[in-house]
């Protein structure tokens, strides 16, 4: 299709992790958009009531009312201009994400973490009719020719990608973001296992599995996928859990020895 005009949009993006809040925020203000970041559905709400967005995009694992019932009520307002904002949901849960449950709600698309600009961009094509106004031209897949040969090695390419998406003063504060969340994350999973809230590890997990994939740490969100099922339904296999646990905790070190590679070149 032929690319639409460029207009600077503005954005409301509804996610509670620190780390995809700042990816997004980060790539969208990049390419030339104004973007307001709610933590939660009842920030969304209050940030809808006060100003006009050309879209919405909200995560469907939110603290609070959900990413669907949250576009429920905003495409219930009163106001035919706030409830008719577009709303894309945003998440990890990529091909296995209830199509019809999204339609009912009033979704009308889906963006699957990590953010890639491409994803981003043709969703902005779609739906709003309009292309970014600086784009992006360094769009990469994951590159492997930046892996080493062990696996659980981060994916040196995201973080190359970030930097040169962003420039390095934003990737590094992306970096930091996730290394100061990594201890955070540990004691919320450890004080939920404790508590034997089960349903509450495998949430944390989610979160985490698309935190991680966005600093490039694919070995630590792959086992957070792993925990997110295995404690879905109640408890789970503690030696899955154990192995998150640790993978969690050497993920600074991990990150640091990525980052110097990465600046490296």
């Amino acid at each position: 299709p032929a690319r639409p005009p460029a207009r600077a949009l503005t954005l409301l993006v509804v996610e509670d992790d620190d780390t995809n809040a700042l990816v997004a925020s980060s790539l969208l203000g990049a390419v030339g958009h104004r973007t307001v970041v709610a933590r939660n559905g009842e920030e969304a709400l209050a940030a809808v009531a006060e100003e006009d967005f050309d879209l919405i995009f909200t995560d469907l694992n939110l603290p609070d009312i959900g990413g669907l019932e949250l576009a429920r009520t905003i495409k219930g307002l009163a106001n035919r201009k706030k409830s008719s904002i577009p709303i894309v949901a945003i998440s990890a849960a990529g091909l296995t994400t209830n199509a019809p449950a999204l339609s009912d709600a009033g979704i009308c698309d889906f963006l699957a973490k990590p953010f890639r600009f491409a994803h981003v961009e043709a969703v902005l094509w779609r739906i709003a009719g309009a292309s970014s106004p600086n784009p992006i031209g360094i769009e990469r897949t994951v590159a492997a020719s930046a892996r080493r040969n062990d696996d659980r090695s981060p994916n040196i390419g995201v973080l190359r990608d970030h930097i040169a998406a962003l420039g390095a003063e934003s990737a590094a504060q992306i970096v930091d973001t996730f290394k100061k969340s990594a201890d955070k994350t540990v004691k919320e999973l450890e004080e939920a296992a404790t508590g034997e809230r089960w349903l509450q590890v495998s949430a944390i997990a989610h979160r985490l599995k698309s935190s991680a994939r966005h600093v490039g740490l694919d070995a630590l969100s792959k086992r957070a996928d792993k925990v997110e099922d295995a404690f879905r339904d109640g408890e789970g296999a503690r030696a899955v859990f154990d192995a998150l646990i640790v993978e969690c905790r050497r993920a600074p070190h991990l990150l640091d020895e990525a980052w110097t590679l990465a600046l490296a070149g």
